[in-house]
This record gives C-alpha cells, structure tokens and sequence, in this order.
C-alpha cells in the first residue's frame, strides 16, 4: 500500500494543502489581531480625548470638585482599570484611585519612559506613541495605556 504511487501522491497533496492552509490562517489571524489592536487603540484614544473635553472647562476656571467627579465617574467603568491626571512635574493630582493622589509617578514606569527616556521630556507627545500594552502587575493581564497631554491655554 505505502509503495503505490497514489497513495504518495494523496499524502503528497494532504500535506501541502496542511502547510497552505496554515500559512493562510497565520498571516490572515495575524493581520486581524493587527486590525483589531489599532481599532482598540483608536478607540481608547477617543476615549481620552472625551474626557479631557468633558474636563476642559471645569480645568479653565479651576472646579476641582468637578474634575474630581469626572475622572472618578469614568474611572468606576468596569474595563477602565484608572484614570488620572498629572502635573508637568509628573504629580498626580487627580485620579480614580485615591491613594495615588499627591503622589509622583516614576518616569523610569512603563508608562513614562516614551517621552522620558532622554533628560528633557519630549515637547509633543506624537500619537502613535500615546499608547502601550503592558502587564498589570496586580493581575497579570495585558492592559492599554493611553496617554493624552493636556496643553496650557489661556482661561
């Protein structure tokens, strides 16, 4: 049986369809993860923004109690892990989670080092470095970090 040339031939065929169809799902699961990651990212980077509009005019004549209710608002989603804002000087000075409020950030942290990794913070933050995936250390899940500068203007 395993010496017809037809047998070798069908197992020839099997295997190279095998090999063909799981080049194709690999490249075609790997650009939808792609796809999907950007949509992700989009998303949350919208999101962002959202707040720091809702935020804005509260921000302009300085209602921190208005602030205050607008990060914790949004921060009690339940697939918002937190939300904060922090000064130039990298304090916290609002945030979803209490116990991170007047305290400094690490600019060593996965979160700050794109645009602390040299002496002098980067002026503008490009997008396509406003967002990161990284592992929460509390829970050992990926999470997406989004971060969105909130600029100076006039009140």
């Amino acid at each position: 049986m395993f010496k017809k040339i037809g047998f070798k031939l069908t197992v020839a065929v099997v295997i190279m369809t095998l090999i063909i169809i799981s080049v194709y799902y690999y490249f075609t699961i790997t650009t939808n993860r792609a796809v999907l990651l950007q949509e992700v990212e989009r998303h949350s980077t919208e999101l962002s923004e959202t707040i720091v509009s809702s935020a804005r005019y509260a921000m302009m004549f300085n209602q921190i109690e208005q602030i205050d209710t607008i990060i914790k608002t949004v921060g009690r989603q339940t697939n918002i892990q937190n939300v904060r804002i922090l000064n130039k000087e990298g304090k916290v000075v609002y945030s979803s989670n209490n116990s991170e409020v007047n305290k400094f950030v690490d600019k060593k942290n996965e979160s700050c080092y794109g645009c602390h990794e040299k002496n002098e913070p980067l002026e503008r933050v490009p997008s396509e470095d406003r967002t990161r995936i990284f592992k929460a250390k509390e829970k050992e899940i990926r999470v997406l970090g989004v971060i969105t500068p909130i600029y100076n203007e006039r009140s």
